[in-house]
Order: C-alpha cells, then sequence, then structure tokens
C-alpha cells in the first residue's frame, strides 16, 4: 500500500511539473515575463596600441556616466578599433550588422571616425564622437557628430603665437587624419603670416626621427612643432630632439601636458607651448567638475589629457537626452541646446560643438606642471 502512495505522489509531481513548463513556454504566467531588452549603444574606441590610454579613459568615462547618471539602462558594446582605419570598419560593420546598434559613442582617433563614417550614416547610426578633431570630421556625414572642437581652433592658437617670434618654423608630423589635419591647418595658418614652414612627414611605424630633425635644424629653422598621434610618440620626439643638443622651442597639443610625459621630464620639459582644451574646471558647470571627481575617485587619476573622459560624459549625456526625447534623436541633436554638465552649448549643422566652454586654449608646462600660457610671458 506505502509502493502505490509513493508511486501516486511521484506521477502527480511529474505531471504538475510538466503542467507547469508548458504554461512557462506559452507565456501563460505573465509574472514570468522577460524584462524589456536594454537599448544597445556601440563604443568604438582605441585599448591598444600608441592611443591605449586615453582610448581607456574614453571607455571607463562612458562605463562610468551608464552606472552613475543613467542606472546602468543602457547595454554597452565595446570595441577596440586600434586606433586603426581598417579596423575601425571592421568594428563598424560587426556593431551595425551583429550586434543592431542605433547608437555609437566613444572614438579617440580622427581617421577611426572618418574610416567608418560611411557604415554608419548610410545604416542612420547616430554617432557622437567625443576624442576627434580633426578638421575633415565636419564634412563626415549628416550623423555624425562631436563633443571635441575642430583643430581649425588650435591651429590658429599656434600659427599666431608662433608667428610672433619666428620667421622660420619646422613641423613633424605623424600619417594620421587627427595630425595630418592638425599640420595643414597650422602650416596654411602660418604661411599667411609670412612665416616659412619645413615639414617633415613620417609613418605611424617610424620611431626614428634624428634624420628628420637635423634636417630642420640644418635649414635654419627657429622652432619646431612636434605632431605625433599618441604620448610615446612625443615622448620618444622629445628625448632624440633632446639628445641632439638642440634647444629649439617646442610646440605641440595636448600631449605635452599628459601625465605620462609630466611623469616623464618633470621641470626638463618647462616651456614647451601647447594647445589644449580648456581645463575642466573652465569647461564645466558645478555638477559637471563635481561628476568629474566622482569619476576619478573610483577609476583613479586620467592615463591621458583629462578632457577625452570629461567630453565622453558630456557626450553620453547629451545622447541621452536625445534619445529620451520622444523626438527623431538626429534632429533632436541639431535643434536643441544642451547644459547639463556644460553650460549651454549646441551643435551646428555640420554636428561640430558649438561653445564659449568647449574650446582651445594655449598651456605651457611650468616647474614642471600645467598651466595657462600668459601672452605677456615673452
Amino acid at each position: 500500500m506505502l509502493n502505490s502512495v509513493r508511486t501516486f505522489t511521484f506521477f502527480s509531481f511529474v505531471r504538475s511539473t510538466l503542467a507547469l513548463s508548458i504554461l512557462v513556454s506559452a507565456n501563460l504566467i505573465p509574472t514570468l515575463a522577460q524584462a524589456e531588452p536594454k537599448i544597445k549603444i556601440g563604443i568604438s574606441v582605441p585599448l591598444t596600441g600608441d592611443a591605449a590610454a586615453y582610448g581607456t579613459d574614453i571607455k571607463n568615462a562612458l562605463v562610468f556616466a551608464n552606472q552613475r547618471l543613467f542606472n546602468s539602462q543602457y547595454e554597452l558594446v565595446i570595441e577596440d578599433d586600434q586606433c586603426s582605419d581598417r579596423e575601425a570598419v571592421s568594428v563598424a560593420h560587426k556593431l551595425v550588422s551583429v550586434d543592431k546598434v542605433n547608437y555609437m559613442l566613444g572614438f579617440g582617433c580622427s581617421g577611426t571616425v572618418l574610416a567608418s563614417a560611411p557604415v554608419y550614416n548610410k545604416a542612420k547610426v547616430l554617432v557622437i564622437a567625443s576624442g576627434t578633431g580633426a578638421p575633415a570630421i565636419t564634412l563626415a556625414g549628416d550623423y555624425i557628430f562631436r563633443t571635441k572642437p575642430s583643430l581649425l581652433i588650435a591651429a590658429n592658437l599656434l600659427a599666431k603665437e608662433m608667428s610672433k617670434k619666428y620667421k622660420k618654423v619646422g613641423i613633424i608630423s605623424e600619417e594620421t587624419a587627427y595630425c595630418q589635419g592638425l599640420a595643414d591647418a597650422t602650416a596654411k595658418s602660418v604661411e599667411k603670416l609670412k612665416v616659412e614652414i619645413m615639414r617633415q612627414d613620417f609613418h605611424s611605424s617610424s620611431d626614428d626621427f634624428r634624420t628628420m630633425l637635423l634636417k630642420l635644424k640644418a635649414h635654419g629653422v627657429e622652432a619646431i612643432f612636434l605632431n605625433p598621434q599618441g604620448e610615446p610618440g612625443f615622448i620618444n620626439m622629445f628625448k632624440q630632439l633632446r639628445s641632439l643638443g638642440w634647444k629649439a622651442p617646442i610646440y605641440g597639443t595636448f600631449l605635452p601636458g599628459t601625465p605620462s610625459f609630466i611623469n616623464e621630464f618633470g621641470n626638463k620639459s618647462d616651456g614647451i607651448i601647447y594647445a589644449d582644451l580648456q581645463f575642466n574646471d573652465q569647461m564645466l558647470n558645478k555638477q559637471g567638475i563635481k561628476l568629474f571627481a566622482d569619476f576619478e575617485k573610483e577609476y583613479g587619476k586620467v592615463k591621458s589629457a583629462e578632457h577625452y573622459a570629461a567630453l565622453s560624459i558630456v557626450a553620453f549625456s547629451a545622447l541621452n537626452k536625445a534619445i529620451h526625447s520622444g523626438q527623431d534623436a538626429k534632429n533632436f541633436l541639431y535643434k536643441n541646446t544642451f547644459d547639463e554638465l556644460v553650460d549651454g552649448f549646441s551643435f551646428d549643422e555640420n554636428g561640430d560643438v558649438v561653445s564659449d566652454k568647449l574650446t582651445y586654449a594655449l598651456k605651457t608646462l611650468k616647474s614642471g606642471a600645467a598651466t595657462l600660457y600668459r601672452f605677456d610671458n615673452h
């Protein structure tokens, strides 16, 4: 009798379990329904290679913003584009065709935006790049926006400053979209100011600059603009320049102000003048400054120029507002002003950022630290 009771109980349990499984698979139990999937956002950044420092800062800032500002409501699909045009195109095809993203953030290299823009424009994927200043991005397409202003502004600042003191200026520039765009703009601006330019371009695989430096010295250049893509290149150039015993005044963009360069040379690099985005406490409002401080508490001090992380959070904030506007996100970006982290900025008809705060300034190194360059220094 006991065995039959056990048999009945076992088969009753099996039938009940089977019935429950059928109900669940048929979606007849609403409490077990799946949650709505998160909105996917693609992230294309250099996480390996010479540009890895600022790619990592961008990635960390976007992950932080998703968690802190947006309660992790987005699924971030992060890809390493290696600061390579070819790899960026592969990443774009994967994110569009496989991951089905409708929005893109990141980008630490101008060339990766320019190379992948046709893919994103064709798929109508909205892009807000945060670390790309090449002038050519202005015409990259209707779906391409950026929170870093065009390097034309930086080039004009450098040209005006160099032309005050020198009649012959040398430029050593890497063959990337960012560097070539900056070199072209600077050379054009300097030549308009009646300054002679001697320019040397090099492939990204090159690491010996002595021959180029000696040519510039023999040509009688009085100052030199060092224009590589990343910190390792600038460090190498600076070492080789000083090893030749040449005390030529040095100009650049943000690279001399990065932690890796300052930690390497300290006050031995004093006097370098460079164009960079303004300091964060000048660009960001109180909310933005506090948020950036919280970011560095969690992730540590940035490894590259601070604007890469700051402008990435600003870009994410603008995209979030557009996504939740109830309007077409692209049109919303073109037509509205954003002031959550920066007081009042917008995008022009080309997707370029327009702001009195998000702009370039001249800086210099003094006592091994970055400071605003005062024009009465000379």
